[in-house]
């Protein structure tokens, strides 16, 4: 899957048609606020554990489908890696 590591959103986000290809189901609703500021109601699905380019972790991921990627790694992933995003 492509994932985009975003460091300005707080959760993993999973394109939905993803979410489905993993046999995920929702297990709830959340809100979540885009960057334009509008607040959005979102399948939430339970918690599992992300492994990325060896990287692991315990996420809680939102559907959430955002251009031509399949999803979003959120602070949430990227805290509890260690990793952080070198923007020089």
């Amino acid at each position: 899957f492509r994932m985009l590591a975003d460091s300005g959103a707080g959760v993993t986000t999973l394109r939905p048609e993803v979410a489905r290809e993993l046999s995920l189901e929702p297990i709830g609703q959340r809100q979540v606020r885009m960057a334009d500021d509008r607040v959005i109601d979102v399948d939430e699905y339970a918690p599992m554990e992300l492994e990325v380019g060896g990287f692991k972790a315990k996420v809680q991921p939102v559907a959430l489908g955002l251009g031509d990627v399949d999803g979003l790694l959120g602070r949430d992933w990227l805290g509890d890696t260690g990793l952080s995003v070198d923007v020089r």
